[in-house]
This record gives C-alpha cells, structure tokens and sequence, in this order.
C-alpha cells in the first residue's frame, strides 16, 4: 500500500519518502521524572529551583512535605 498525499505543488510522496530515509539515528532512552512525589527524591529542590514560578511559592509549597 503506498500513500500518496498530495498539495499544492503536486504529488508529494516522493519527498515523504527520501526525508524518512534520512531520518536522524534512532533515540536513545532517557530517565523519566518519578511519576509522584514519593517517587521523585529531587522534587522539592527541583520545585525550590523551578525559574517559571514566582519568587518564594516553591519553597512554601515544598514546607507541605
């Protein structure tokens, strides 16, 4: 089965096809945040640290735990 789309330049298929054959190396795995707070030892540096909150939340929220 071969998938043709098609835009405003004509078919397009053939470009789909040469940019998945230079795709980059596969990805490799990464380590995930803990999914809670029991799970993640650095949340709470990681929520005092945290640039997009304003000044002083993260510290009162970490106080909590």
């Amino acid at each position: 089965m071969i998938l043709r789309i098609s835009g405003l330049n004509g078919d397009r298929s053939s470009d789909l096809l040469a940019t998945a054959a230079a795709a980059p190396e596969p990805l490799h795995p990464i380590k995930l945040d803990g999914l809670t707070v029991v799970d993640d030892p650095v949340f709470i540096d990681t929520l005092k640290s945290e640039a997009n909150l304003p000044q002083g939340i993260g510290a009162a929220i970490a106080a909590f735990y």
